[in-house]
Parts: C-alpha cells; sequence; structure tokens
C-alpha cells in the first residue's frame, strides 16, 4: 500500500461525492461506484467486471464496523467512509 489513511480519506471523500452528484440519474450511482471500485480499490472484489461487488454475506463474515454500516443501509444507500483493521471502505448497498 502506498497510500496514507489520510490521502486515502481525502481521496475517498472525494469520491462520495462524485457518487453522491450520481444518485438522481437512473442507474449511475452503482454503475460509478462500479467505476470508481475498480479503479482505485484495493480489495478483491474490484477486479474487472465485479465492480467492487461482494455479494450477498451473511452477519458474522465481515469485519463489524463494516458489517454494522452494511446492514443499516438501505437497498440503494451510500455509506460515509467506514474504517475497519483493512482500512477505509465507501459501501453502496444494492439487494
Amino acid at each position: 500500500m502506498t497510500t496514507t489513511k489520510q490521502e486515502a480519506g481525502a481521496e475517498l471523500a472525494e469520491i462520495r461525492l462524485a457518487l453522491v452528484a450520481t444518485r438522481g440519474e437512473n442507474g449511475a450511482l452503482q454503475a460509478a461506484f462500479a467505476h470508481y471500485a475498480e479503479a482505485r480499490s484495493e480489495c478483491s472484489s474490484a477486479k474487472p467486471g465485479r465492480g467492487g461487488d461482494l455479494g450477498s454475506f451473511p452477519h458474522g463474515r465481515m469485519q463489524p464496523p463494516f458489517e454494522k454500516i452494511a446492514f443499516a443501509l438501505g437497498v440503494g444507500e451510500l455509506s460515509e467512509i467506514v474504517e475497519t483493521d483493512s482500512g477505509l471502505h465507501l459501501i453502496l448497498r444494492t439487494a
């Protein structure tokens, strides 16, 4: 990892603002999220074609801070920046 936590947080804040700006456009939020995930995420879910999609997961599979926010979001909602032991995240709930 070559990005500091502070740099990653600043970049995620900018990305989140860009994503929020797409909310009113039909399907644009999910497409934009996939674009940013594939371009900037270090998670394996960011591989081309996955677009940051983690798929469905049960309680107990993810780190507690991530899981707490993911299960609290409504379908189509975008999280604030979430910090876990593995880094900083944005979560878009799609189902």
